[in-house]
């Protein structure tokens, strides 16, 4: 078989395995891809869902400070209007006094300030429910005798000691009358009390302030109930929520809480927009969505617990007779017992990236079809390239057979060959991260196009990122042509970044591998970084056949960087149990592989050659963990 033929069978069979290999990186690619969009659209429906949550949270919230801000206001209102009103009856009451203290009796005068605020009445109106308010004095003993002497709505107790009533709570109140007069002269006491006018036997939270009236031990007194300032409140806060704005059907609803606990009747529905039909009505926990799912329960229980919940239902879509997925914020506001309500329809991000969808499919075709074109691309032009350099090999065996030097000449090609195929093998290793990187980010680029989110910002990123990847392309194969060269030219270098460097080239082939780094820093040496960097991959790559041949479960490679007053040392370990004794002084020849078939045996060989090349030298021997590579290297001259 002459040279050619065989060289056509290299061909063929190189041609073999690229064409698997680029159907393999253009199979990944596609299902990288395709991952990548999955992901890309799980991450963007999460943060629709997120923003939605806290777009509907904002919204809850801002409803509860709206109560808080006006029940505040409400109450300072209320609280200054008691003092005014209360003041004004104290005056009246030293006016009275100071005008007859020394014509009238204390009786007399008693007896008149008694029947005059009798006659004062306050009308209130709320929510158009009217309600009568009246002063009261009590006279002040003692704790245990405070005797009533004014109660216009029921006056039948007056003159009797009101010491030990209490209200529905079993408060004494009363005797808070007191203790208030006795520590402060003034203040404020809530309690639950009966609306007499209203015929009503029923109590509701009242407010009163009281004042001492010095002159005979009297606190004067004057409250309202809260419970009618409140349904005011209410009103005017369901009305505002009715001329709410809402954007995307995520409406505010209001349930009035009767039992935390649940029932036919755990509330009643003050505003739901979506479905009037329900409002004033009465609501059950047992009801269910078409899935058969009890949401109601299910935000009852978390509210038992925390007070609020984000719960995921079927409902009605405003204006619409669908029934679509919706995820709701519960939130209870204690002070009214309302269970306040904003959401949203999950569906809508279905409507929003329809086009994110469409772009997928098409964006799937295209990688196909351009994995395809450029696989056969890049098989074409190494087939080219192989067959010119095949024929040129080819003509020079010929010309060398005419020449009568077969012998000697077939022995150089050999050596040409191997050290060819060496190099192939290293630049088709090392080439094969850096063109993956290359395809995945121009794909990248399509997609962010298609997608309209590519910006100017993107493209400087992803073009700096592939002029990167194709520079190491070229610094690649001036490494190996430089290693060839005899012109060399000595440099000054950092040796941490280029130790680096190795290690930046190792990634995404030494999966599964820790390599820990430790160095010593600024360290500046002279010598040929591009061929150390060859040299530490030799070592690095035979670490990992190692590792991995040997199945070490927890694959590790320790480098150290020191330095000592000369040399700068760099120490490469690996955990895989050593060299064995009849290998460790012959692993530097030239023609020594432990590897069978599959090894050249030139990979320490020349690192060992690189070193002497730079002035430094390199050693092997075991540790207790596994085989130490010792690299000595003259630091910087000074």
């Amino acid at each position: 078989m002459n040279t050619y033929s065989y060289l056509k069978k290299i061909i063929i069979y190189f041609s073999i395995v690229l064409i698997l290999l680029s159907s393999l990186l253009a199979y990944l690619n596609v299902e990288n891809s395709k991952q990548y969009f999955e992901e890309y659209k799980q991450l963007e429906r999460n943060k629709y869902i997120l923003s939605q949550k806290e777009i509907i949270t904002h919204n809850v919230k801002t409803i509860n400070n709206i109560i808080d801000y006006n029940t505040k206001i409400v109450k300072k209102t209320l609280e200054e209007r008691l003092i005014k009103r209360v003041e004004f009856a104290h005056k009246i009451a030293t006016s009275i006094y100071e005008i007859n203290k020394d014509t009238m009796s204390k009786a007399e005068i008693q007896k008149t300030i008694i029947e005059t605020l009798r006659n004062i009445k306050f009308t209130n109106t709320y929510a158009d429910v009217t309600t009568d308010v009246y002063y009261f004095i009590q006279e002040l003993y003692s704790q245990d005798k405070i005797i009533a002497r004014l109660l216009p709505t029921t006056p039948d107790k007056e003159g009797t000691n009101r010491a030990d009533v209490v209200d529905i709570n079993n408060k004494e109140y009363v005797k808070e009358f007191y203790n208030i007069a006795q520590e402060h002269k003034e203040g404020f006491v809530e309690y639950m009390w009966f609306k007499l006018n209203h015929g009503i036997k029923e109590q509701y939270p009242k407010t009163s302030y009281v004042k001492v009236f010095e002159p005979y031990n009297w606190v004067i007194g004057y409250g309202e109930y809260l419970d009618d300032v409140e349904k005011e409140l209410q009103n005017l806060v369901i009305k505002q929520i009715r001329n709410m704005a809402y954007v995307d059907n995520n409406y505010v609803f209001i349930y009035q809480l009767l039992d935390i606990n649940g029932g036919d009747k755990f509330a009643k529905m003050l505003v739901n927009m979506n479905r009037v039909d329900l409002e004033g009505k009465f609501i059950s926990d047992d009801y269910k969505d078409i899935n058969g799912k009890e949401f109601r329960k299910e935000f009852l229980k978390d509210i038992r617990l925390k007070g609020d919940s984000f719960v995921t239902y079927a409902y009605k879509k405003p204006n619409t007779d669908e029934i679509e997925e919706k995820l709701s914020y519960f939130y209870l506001n204690e002070k009214w017992n309302w269970i306040i309500g904003n959401g949203v329809y999950v569906n809508d991000f279905e409507d929003k990236y329809q086009t994110l969808f469409k772009v997928e499919n098409e964006e799937k075709s295209r990688i196909i079809r351009d994995s395809i074109v450029f696989t056969f691309v890049i098989l074409f032009l190494f087939i080219i390239i192989l067959i010119i350099v095949a024929k040129y090999l080819n003509n020079i065996i010929l010309s060398n057979e005419k020449k009568q030097k077969h012998k000697d000449n077939l022995i150089i090609q050999q050596s040409k060959m191997a050290s060819m195929g060496e190099m192939l093998d290293n630049i088709a290793h090392q080439w094969r991260q850096p063109l993956s990187a290359i395809t995945s980010l121009a794909s990248g680029l399509k997609i962010q196009k298609e997608l309209g989110v590519l910006d100017d910002g993107d493209i400087e990123k992803t073009a700096d990122k592939i002029v990167s990847s194709a520079q190491h392309l070229s610094q690649t194969i001036e490494d190996f042509r430089g290693f060839l060269r005899k012109d060399k030219v000595l440099q000054n270098f950092d040796l941490i970044s280029t130790v680096e460097k190795s290690l930046k080239i190792t990634e995404g082939t030494f999966n599964g591998i820790s390599i820990n780094l430790e160095s010593q820093k600024n360290l500046k040496v002279d010598g040929y970084p591009n061929e150390l960097i060859q040299a530490i991959l030799n070592i690095l790559n035979n670490a990992k056949d190692v590792l991995v041949e040997k199945k070490i479960d927890n694959k590790i490679i320790e480098i150290e960087i020191s330095s000592n007053d000369k040399f700068a040392i760099i120490k490469i370990e690996d955990n895989a149990g050593g060299i064995p004794k009849e290998y460790i002084n012959r692993i530097f020849d030239s023609d020594f592989t432990t590897k069978g078939e599959k090894g050249t045996g030139i990979g320490l060989y020349m690192t060992k050659q690189i070193l002497k090349n730079m002035g430094g030298d390199i050693e092997a021997y075991n540790s207790d963990k596994g085989a130490v590579f010792k690299i000595s290297l003259p630091l910087e001259k000074v």
